[in-house]
């Protein structure tokens, strides 16, 4: 279950909260059921009519539920830019850090920092659109404890009439 509410700060300007709570169950005897919530604060400042500069801050918590092993908090930081290159092509690109600390066997916390992104590049031409998209974040596993992960994927999304719509993706 998530949501967010966005507020405009002024005539250039926009702040969104998000907040998201999730569960997730794990049927297979080399995963653990697990909790996460998270919250986050984008701030967005128009720079020109097609640019605007960006800066996100997102955290969270995972709680494997019924151990202490593997729980812990997570905090991804980035700085970038969004850009309205023509009429149809839009580029998003951020850059910062995630950390994270978690909690080991042993009882004592592993805290790791790795560098996080994101990248999307999106045509939007009439009914239809195509985006291209990549990330570096880190987040919850099912085996316990967090995971740096890196995507790609492609989004299509067509729309057919005044009010449908269909999407396709792949990631």
């Amino acid at each position: 279950v998530s949501g967010s509410v966005r507020h405009l700060l002024g005539p250039r300007s926009s702040l969104t909260a998000s907040v998201g709570l999730g569960l997730t169950r794990v049927s297979s005897a080399s995963g653990r059921d697990y909790r996460d919530s998270n919250m986050g604060l984008e701030y967005t400042r128009s720079v020109n009519e097609n640019t605007s500069a960006v800066i996100t801050v997102n955290g969270g918590y995972a709680d494997y539920l019924g151990l202490r092993a593997g729980d812990g908090w997570f905090v991804t930081s980035l700085v970038g830019v969004d850009h309205q290159i023509s009429r149809a092509l839009h580029f998003s690109a951020q850059l910062g850090a995630s950390i994270a600390a978690i909690e080991t066997p042993a009882g004592d916390r592993q805290t790791t920092a790795v560098w996080a992104g994101k990248l999307d590049l999106c045509d939007q031409e009439g009914r239809g659109s195509v985006c291209l998209m990549g990330a570096r974040t880190t987040q919850p596993t099912s085996i316990g404890g967090l995971s740096t992960v890196s995507s790609v994927g492609v989004s299509y999304a067509r729309s057919f009439g005044s009010k449908e719509r269909d999407r396709k993706s792949v990631v």
